[in-house]
């Protein structure tokens, strides 16, 4: 009853999108010196690619139904990633695909090829009913450039519901060999698997990972063409392949996701040994072990994966956040300098000029802090970030002796971020300087309350983002010492 119960669910989550499958225009948009006739009709190409996505997904046993994108490249093949259908199933529970624009439904029979290294898989699927899908056809990724447009399908989630055949106009902000990365209005979670089309309507990469809305990464579509040449005649089975190692891999993924480390560790370990080519096994080996405060380890295996051709931005700030963890604030401001330097996505950028400016206020340079927290500010990011960036110009202010203009900052830092310790002590510390002992009394018990509450910086101003703030080990002594120092 209770697997009743859940495909019941399951084929509800995919059902429902056929009500909330996006049917919006895209509005047209031209590079500069683009002449407007010569705009292709991109309302069109969203249509063609709308009419081969699907929204994909199976039961598991390891948590609630996994859902994300994917798209026919032959009428019995789906490409998709890894990621959304590797997680173990119910028994005699089936893992099903759905088109976005069509109540057409298709059972997954197997995996014809995987590159688990990529987040790549093509699945062999059987129609149960409706009309035929539209099959999309592969461009050159090679011949990908910083600028070109893009139009990307997905099937996000938006509150408690699917939107089904999303459509993001956007552009390439990086081609890498290894990697594009995307400037997209709409990408994010739920567009994984999804198709990126060129302005030709053709295939040039898969997304496999978002970072927040607006941006993310794809797979460039070449990858997918050496993996469709001589597929086997017999798909296997999904419940083999996913027991196979380096597919668990992603399973390790999951239980990072919820605070599994030591087991994640030891996946990652294997995973490593099996495939010491594998970037991104060293990228989540390294963020558990500064979980687990192996700065050290946690730095060798990012600068594994920069080596490896995998110099994703947001790989050198977690680098740089390590070795700041660590005291090297000169490797770390390094590291913050190269992110900025690939010109991420504005989210990105911000955190990185934030973490930036942190390390030249501990290098001394204070006037260096007050300009990169200058720029953060102009690019308005979310509050997080936002509050992060006063905070760091309200301590290069004070340490330059302006107090006043310092409070202010915090002021602001406190009105965005209210639940961070560290900018009450630090207010009261400029308090204290100014001779204004109530003031600083009040701010310094009200960051000793919040510290209580507070484990990591997760839990407080980042929000998942990579900040260069964090709760000091010695946080608590400070607060102490310097209400002690107020009596």
């Amino acid at each position: 009853m209770k697997i009743t119960k859940k495909v019941l669910m399951f084929i509800g989550y995919l059902s429902v999108g056929i009500l909330l499958s996006c049917g919006s225009s895209v509005k047209q948009q031209a590079t500069r010196g683009e002449k407007v006739a010569a705009r292709p009709d991109l309302d069109q190409i969203a249509k063609i690619g709308k009419a081969a996505t699907v929204q994909i997904g199976s039961l598991s046993v390891e948590g609630p139904p996994t859902l994300g994108s994917g798209f026919f490249v032959r009428h019995d093949l789906i490409v998709t990633n890894v990621h959304n259908i590797n997680q173990k199933s119910f028994d005699g529970a089936v893992s099903i695909a759905k088109l976005v624009n069509k109540p057409t439904w298709y059972t997954i029979e197997g995996v014809m090829a995987s590159d688990p290294k990529r987040d790549l898989v093509i699945l062999k699927v059987k129609k149960v009913s409706g009309e035929d899908a539209h099959i999309l056809s592969l461009g050159d990724s090679g011949t990908v450039e910083e600028g070109n447009r893009i139009i990307a399908m997905g099937n996000p989630r938006q509150d408690d519901k699917f939107l089904q055949g999303d459509v993001s106009v956007g552009s390439i902000s990086r081609a890498s060999p290894n990697f594009l990365s995307l400037r997209a209005r709409n990408i994010r979670k739920g567009y994984s698997g999804g198709p990126v089309l060129n302005v030709h309507g053709d295939v040039i990469g898969i997304i496999f990972r978002g970072y927040r809305v607006g941006a993310g990464y794809a797979i460039p579509s070449n990858y997918l063409r050496e993996l469709l040449k001589d597929l086997p005649t017999q798909a296997k089975p999904l419940e083999k392949w996913r027991e196979e190692p380096l597919i668990r891999y992603y399973s390790a993924v999951d239980a990072e996701a919820r605070g599994e480390f030591k087991n994640a560790i030891k996946v990652y370990d294997t995973v490593i040994r099996l495939a010491p080519d594998f970037a991104d096994a060293y990228i989540n080996r390294g963020d558990v072990r500064k979980k687990l405060s192996n700065f050290e380890g946690a730095i060798k295996d990012y600068r594994t994966a920069i080596r490896l051709g995998h110099d994703y931005t947001y790989v050198y700030v977690k680098s740089g956040l390590a070795k700041s963890h660590l005291g090297d604030e000169k490797g770390a401001f390094e590291d913050y300098d190269m992110a900025i330097r690939l010109k991420p996505e504005d989210y990105l950028l911000a955190s990185a000029y934030v973490n930036r400016g942190s390390a030249k206020s501990a290098l001394g340079d204070n006037t260096g802090a007050i300009e990169d927290s200058n720029t953060v500010i102009h690019l308005k990011p979310m509050d997080a970030i936002l509050a992060a960036a006063y905070s760091v110009r309200g301590k290069a202010k004070s340490a330059q002796g302006d107090n006043e203009d310092g409070i202010r900052d915090y002021d602001k830092a406190i009105q965005l971020e209210s639940n961070y310790p560290e900018f009450y002590y630090d207010r009261g510390v400029a308090n204290t300087d100014l001779g204004r002992t109530s003031a600083a009394e009040t701010d310094f018990k009200t960051a000793l309350k919040l510290l209580k509450k507070i484990t990591n910086i997760s839990e407080s101003v980042s929000g998942g983002f990579v900040l260069h703030v964090s709760v000091r080990p010695d946080l608590k002594a400070d607060i102490e010492k310097a209400l002690r120092d107020l009596e």
